[in-house]
């Protein structure tokens, strides 16, 4: 089991899933990841979740796991 070094951007998560419109149990549903672990990283409480579990929520959303973590993003889907 695999952790990045560098922290996952919860609001970025966030952010993503309400552009899908998804609900965190939606996300849960799709990505076979537990809602409590999603709450988890968006409210920053998981900050280094299993590698296997942002693998898991970027497939759902049809992203690249990087995008998970570049806070730069924060900004970006802000303005959209």
């Amino acid at each position: 089991m695999h952790r990045r070094r560098e922290p996952i951007q919860g609001l970025v998560l966030r952010k993503i899933r309400k552009r899908y419109g998804w609900t965190q149990k939606e996300l849960s549903r799709r990505s076979h990841v537990s809602a409590l672990t999603i709450l988890n990283i968006e409210m920053g409480k998981n900050q280094y979740p299993l590698l296997d579990t942002v693998v898991d929520l970027a497939n759902a959303m049809a992203i690249d796991v990087n995008d998970l973590y570049r806070e730069e993003l924060i900004h970006v889907l802000s303005k959209r």
